[in-house]
């Protein structure tokens, strides 16, 4: 009978210890698709762009960077091809060995960008965790959410008027 007992104790245990694992969220989050939409009061309209983010930081946890390039703007990549790209300072020595996870706050949408508020989780290799906070701004262009993160905005309104201008003025011949 006491045998019986100390089971139902710790199946009880068992059990509350993992529901409360769950309602945090876990301890081992991992970045994918199901944590990014799986926040309370998410609009539908904001699941492309944190499913965006998610995928962004877990390719960069497992050591992809090309998904940097693949957010950039369409002047940056023609300026830059992939192999010279990874050789910017900023890209090459970004460090992605102790990020463990995002957690998206919110989403403003705004037209055609969208300011995300969000915290990075890092796990230090002597064991803490910490979150850094960050307020960024994605862009829907090329029918998808983008996170730049070399390019700037400014300099691809001016390369699509280059382009409109061009494409007008030899338009006729």
């Amino acid at each position: 009978m006491k045998g019986y007992s100390v089971i139902l104790i710790l199946a009880a245990g068992l059990i509350w210890g993992c529901g409360e694992k769950a309602e945090k969220g876990g301890a081992d989050q991992t970045l994918t698709t199901a944590t990014a939409t799986a926040t309370e009061n998410v609009r539908p309209e904001e699941v492309p762009i944190r499913n965006t983010l998610t995928e962004f930081f877990g390719r960069l946890r497992d050591g992809d960077k090309t998904v940097m390039y693949e957010n950039e703007f369409t002047y940056y990549q023609m300026e830059y091809p992939l192999d010279k790209y990874y050789e910017l300072e900023r890209v090459k020595n970004y460090k992605y060995d102790t990020l463990k996870g995002i957690e998206i706050d919110s989403v403003q949408i705004m037209e055609d960008s969208a300011a995300v508020y969000f915290k990075i989780v890092y796990q230090s290799p002597d064991g803490p965790e910490s979150k850094r906070f960050y307020r960024r701004i994605m862009y829907y262009t090329r029918d998808r959410w983008i996170f730049p993160y070399q390019s700037r905005i400014k300099n691809e309104l001016e390369f699509r008027q280059s382009k409109r201008e061009y494409d007008s003025a030899t338009a006729g011949q």
